[in-house]
């Protein structure tokens, strides 16, 4: 639609850490943020639920396709990323590529 034909991905790092003090009705407790880079994202005590990774990444790879179909290539620039639906290539490497027409 806006004429990309190379996307970065940036801060996905497909990882999550239940730091909790319980569960309620399928929602979680927080016990403070763990999973964000901000310190006071999510509040102690808190109610929240859980991301469903597993359909995020059946939805990533649907997203994967489909770019590939549109002529778009995604990278994945993420250092560490555990996310896979997408080919790895570091930050640097990818700014460094030479995108013109």
């Amino acid at each position: 639609f806006m004429g990309a034909r190379e996307i970065a991905l940036i801060g996905v790092d497909f990882s999550f850490k239940t730091d909790t003090e319980g569960t309620k009705d399928g929602e979680l407790i927080g016990a403070g943020a763990v999973n964000h880079f901000l310190k006071d994202y999510r509040k102690a005590g808190e109610r929240w639920n859980p991301p469903l990774l597993e359909r995020q990444e059946i939805a990533f790879a649907l997203a994967e396709r489909e770019a590939a179909r549109l002529g778009v290539k995604i990278w994945n620039c993420t250092p560490g990323s555990k996310l896979d639906a997408f080919e790895h290539l570091p930050l640097e490497d990818f700014m460094a590529r030479d995108r013109r027409v």
